[in-house]
C-alpha cells in the first residue's frame, strides 16, 4: 500500500473505535446515570463525529474532482475542528468535576465551550487550512499550523491533566475492575495527547496510521473491561474517591 493512502484509513480507524466506545458509553449512562458516564459519553460522541468528519473529507479528496469540492471540504474540515474542541471541554469538565464535584460548573463550560468555538471558526477564516498535491497526484489537506497548535494546546490542557488525575487515583479504588479500569483510561487520555501531536503538528502518515492502530487496540481492550451490567455500588458522583462510573 502506498504510504499517501495511510492517511485515508486513520481517521476512519478512530472513528469506528470511538464509535464503538460512545455507544458503551451510552448504554452505561442510560443504565446507571452519573455525570462522569454522561459527559465521557458526549466526548466519545463528539470525537467520532471529529474523525468521522475528517475521514469523510479524505474519501471527497480521493474522489474526481467535483464542483464546489473546495468548499465542501473547508467547511467538512471546520465542522470536524468543532467537534473536536467541543469533546475536550468535556474533558475540561471531567477534570474539574472529579476534583471537586460539589462545583457546578455547566453555565460556565457552556460559555467557555462557546468561546472556544468561536476562536478555532475565526482563526480558520484568518488561517485556512492548506490543499497540497502529493507525488502520485492524490489531494490533500493540512490545517494551518496555527489552527494546528492551538488545538494542540486545548488537547494537551484537558487529556493530560484527567490521565494523570485517573492514574494517580487509580491506585486507590477498592474494586480492581475500577482501578484497572481509571488506569487504562488515563493511560488512552495520556496517549491521545501523543496521537494529536502527530495529527495536529508533526505530518508524519506512517506514525499516524501506527498510532490509531494502537490506539483503537487500547479502546476496544478498554469497552471489553466495562461491566456489561450496573452494580448495585455506590458512585463517585456520591462518594469521591471511590468509584468512578463508566
Amino acid at each position: 500500500m502506498n504510504l499517501t493512502y495511510l492517511d485515508l484509513f486513520s481517521p476512519l480507524i478512530m472513528a469506528i473505535a470511538w464509535g464503538l466506545l460512545a455507544l458503551r458509553l451510552w448504554r452505561s449512562f442510560k443504565t446507571e446515570g452519573g455525570k462522569i458516564s454522561e459527559f465521557f459519553y458526549y466526548f466519545s460522541f463528539l470525537l467520532t463525529l471529529n474523525f468521522s468528519f475528517f475521514s469523510l473529507n479524505d474519501i471527497i479528496l480521493a474522489l474526481p474532482l467535483v464542483p464546489l469540492k473546495i468548499n465542501l471540504v473547508l467547511t467538512i474540515n471546520i465542522l470536524a475542528q468543532v467537534c473536536l474542541i467541543g469533546a475536550f471541554t468535556c474533558l475540561g469538565y471531567l477534570v474539574i468535576y472529579i476534583i471537586n464535584p460539589s462545583l457546578n460548573l455547566d453555565k460556565f463550560i457552556f460559555f467557555f465551550l462557546i468561546i472556544l468555538e468561536i476562536i478555532i471558526i475565526v482563526l480558520n477564516v484568518f488561517f485556512p487550512s492548506v490543499f497540497y498535491w502529493d507525488l502520485i497526484g492524490r489531494l490533500h489537506l493540512d490545517v494551518h499550523p496555527f489552527v494546528g497548535i492551538f488545538a494542540f494546546l486545548i488537547i494537551t490542557g484537558t487529556a493530560l491533566p484527567l490521565g494523570i488525575l485517573l492514574i494517580r487515583t487509580s491506585f486507590s479504588f477498592r474494586e480492581k475492575e475500577e482501578r484497572t479500569k481509571a488506569l487504562w483510561f488515563g493511560i488512552l487520555c495520556i496517549m491521545g495527547v501523543v496521537v494529536a501531536l502527530f495529527y495536529a503538528v508533526i505530518k508524519n502518515p506512517i506514525v499516524r496510521f501506527s498510532l490509531s492502530v494502537i490506539w483503537m487496540i487500547g479502546i476496544i481492550l478498554f469497552i471489553f473491561l466495562m461491566p456489561k451490567k450496573a452494580k448495585p455500588t455506590p458512585s463517585y458522583d456520591k462518594e469521591p474517591g471511590y468509584k468512578i462510573e463508566w
